[in-house]
C-alpha cells in the first residue's frame, strides 16, 4: 500500500501472513518501494512472489499511477498480483477493511494448507530456547 492507511494495513498483512498463514511475507509502501525494491523484480525473479497491493480511495496523488506501474513491472518478471481495495466512508473505516481482509486471508491460506492458523510452535520453541539459554 501506500504510506498511510496502506502502509499501516500491509504491515498487519504481513504478519498475519507470517504467524497464521504459515507463510513468508514482507510489505513495503510506496513510493519507497519503488526506490529500492522494484530492482528486485528485474528478469524472471517475480517467478516465486504474488504482489498485493492495498488501495482506498484517499490515496494520494500520483500514487494511482505509480501503484499500476509497479505492479506492470512485477507482472513482467513473473509475480502474479492482486489489487484489494479498501471500502468504507472515513479513513478508519478504510482501514479496518483491509486489515479484516488481511486477517481472513490469512486465516484460510493457513488452513487451504493443512496448518491450524493458531498453533504458534515455532514461537513457543524459541521462547523455551530463549529462557534456557
Amino acid at each position: 500500500g501506500a504510506e498511510g492507511i496502506g502502509a499501516v494495513a500491509a504491515l498487519r498483512w504481513k504478519a498475519q501472513l507470517n504467524e497464521n498463514g504459515k507463510v513468508p511475507a514482507w510489505s513495503s509502501a510506496l513510493p519507497e518501494l519503488d526506490h529500492n525494491e522494484v530492482v528486485g523484480w528485474s528478469d524472471e525473479r517475480g517467478r516465486r512472489f504474488f504482489v498485493v497491493a492495498l488501495r482506498h480511495e484517499g490515496e494520494p496523488a500520483g500514487v494511482p499511477e505509480r501503484v499500476e506501474l509497479s505492479l506492470q513491472i512485477a507482472r513482467d518478471s513473473g509475480a502474479l498480483t492482486e489489487e484489494v481495495w479498501a471500502s468504507g466512508s472515513s479513513a478508519l473505516a478504510r482501514l479496518l477493511t483491509l486489515v479484516a481482509h488481511g486477517d481472513m486471508t490469512a486465516t484460510y491460506l493457513g488452513l487451504a494448507h493443512g496448518e491450524d492458523p493458531t498453533e504458534m510452535e515455532a514461537i513457543v520453541r524459541l521462547k523455551r530456547a530463549l529462557a534456557d539459554a
